[in-house]
């Protein structure tokens, strides 16, 4: 597909959206199949976008949710995230409040994620018993990062900057971090 084509995507306001979910040393490379590893949502981030300035950022949101399966973060899980156990503890919503909070934040508008973040947002809905209806369709930016010949498995979302050449500050592995990192990557290309 050549950029021109691929460039439509990005003519109208959007939602990039990035999650961090419960996770131990090695649980990435098990696929989270070790004993009671579930990818429970701790995070959920977003930032609305409107290209016809530039990629400007509209609205951001930035949302936690408190863990009920594993409601104790490991350690890697926070020194992963810089997300502490005491700020899950008084600023975490329940996953199914914060869940509303997303479907609110992206309104009709198209979402885009680097990779399986719908995927995890329904196992989390199947976890709390929660309708998944109120989420719309993803769509996969590394698809767009492979149409545009990079290697998408040589990223990360919030390394994804890097494959464009821009420095950002932040913390990798922060879910609005990881937003704006993808955000960087889709202005550099379409701006």
């Amino acid at each position: 597909m050549e950029k021109q084509k691929l460039a439509t995507y990005f003519k109208t306001p959007f939602v990039v959206m990035d999650t961090e979910f419960t996770t131990w040393e090695g649980a990435y490379q098990r696929d989270w199949d070790g004993p009671n590893e579930w990818r429970e949502i701790v995070q959920i981030a977003a930032v609305k976008i409107d290209p016809t300035q530039g990629f400007k950022e509209l609205k951001t949101l930035d949302v936690l949710a408190k863990p009920c399966i594993n409601p104790q973060l490991t350690a890697f899980f926070q020194e992963l995230t810089h997300i502490s156990q005491h700020q899950v503890d008084t600023q975490g919503l329940s996953f199914p409040e914060a869940l509303q909070r997303f479907a609110d934040f992206a309104e009709d508008l198209p979402v885009w994620s680097y990779g399986g973040d719908d995927k995890v947002l329904l196992e989390n809905c199947l976890f709390h018993q929660t309708p998944y209806t109120p989420i719309r369709p993803f769509f996969d930016v590394r698809m767009v990062v492979k149409l545009l010949g990079d290697k998408p498995q040589n990223y990360s979302s919030g390394t994804l900057h890097k494959a464009v050449g821009v420095q950002m500050d932040g913390h990798v592995h922060n879910a609005l971090h990881d937003c704006r990192s993808i955000v960087e990557y889709l202005k550099h290309h379409f701006v």
